[in-house]
């Protein structure tokens, strides 16, 4: 996989060349013989930290900055994993949880970040 994508980033770079543009991903200069990223790839998930237990659901999103995109989303929490194209993750909680997601770009670079979760009886609902 991470060489099909590092295939499709050098393809693109190479239509650019041949168009007369100078290539760039992620804000940096590539020519065809070395395909670079200045721009590390870093994640943070946005949402509660606390939550009501068996709320309808809440929703956190990721705020992705760097790398190239598309991205993928690897959310992870004590219950389930999900491997997806969305940013978002919506669910609900019975007890305390820590929600861990991984981000990968086209070009295969991951950052995690980690988002403790506190079932709390007097939390407002997600929904208000």
């Amino acid at each position: 996989m991470k060489r099909t994508r590092t295939f499709a980033a050098l393809a693109l770079a190479t239509l650019a060349a041949a168009c007369g543009d100078a290539p760039t991903l992620a804000g940096s200069r590539s020519d065809l013989s070395n395909t670079t990223v200045s721009s590390t790839l870093s994640v943070s998930i946005g949402g509660r930290t606390q939550v009501q237990s068996y709320d309808a659901g809440c929703e956190w999103s990721a705020v992705v900055w760097g790398g190239v995109a598309p991205y993928a989303y690897d959310w992870t929490d004590s219950r389930t994993t999900v491997h997806t194209y969305n940013s978002w993750y919506f669910r609900s909680f019975s007890n305390n949880a820590t929600i861990t997601l991984t981000v990968t770009d086209a070009l295969g670079q991951t950052a995690t970040d980690t988002h403790a979760v506190t079932v709390y009886s007097l939390a407002p609902a997600c929904n208000t």
